[in-house]
C-alpha cells in the first residue's frame, strides 16, 4: 500500500487523539469535516486526523459548530485510512479510521 504525500484533507478531532496502529469509530457532523470525509473518499480514502486545541468543554459557552481555523489545530497529526463511512451528511456520519503514521503539517489550507 502506497502512503500518500502532498495535500490531504484534515479531520479536526475534539477530545480524541488518534495514534498510529489504532482503529477508531468517530462521529462526524461539522460541515467542513463532512467535506473532508467526502474528499478523502473520492481520492483514495486517506485523511489526516489532528487534535483540535480547544476541548468541547471550553467551547460550550461559544458556538461549538463554528469553523475550525488553522490556528485551532496542532501541527502533528496521524495519517489515517477510512475503513468505513456510514450515515447521511444531514444527520452526521459515522466513520471508522485506522491510523498509519504520524505526520507533520507544513501548511493548512482552508
Amino acid at each position: 500500500m502506497a502512503i500518500p504525500t502532498g495535500k490531504l484533507p484534515i479531520l479536526p478531532l475534539r477530545n480524541l487523539v488518534l495514534f498510529p496502529g489504532l482503529t477508531q469509530a468517530i462521529r462526524v457532523g461539522r460541515e467542513r469535516s463532512l467535506v473532508a470525509i467526502n474528499h478523502a473518499e473520492e481520492s483514495g480514502g486517506w485523511i489526516v486526523a489532528v487534535q483540535q486545541k480547544e476541548s468541547t468543554d471550553k467551547l460550550k459557552d461559544r458556538d461549538k459548530d463554528r469553523s475550525v481555523e488553522p490556528a485551532d489545530i496542532y501541527t502533528v497529526g496521524t495519517l489515517c485510512r477510512l475503513e468505513s463511512v456510514k450515515g447521511k451528511p444531514e444527520h452526521g456520519m459515522h466513520v471508522v479510521v485506522r491510523g498509519f503514521q504520524r505526520v507533520l503539517l507544513n501548511e493548512v489550507v482552508v
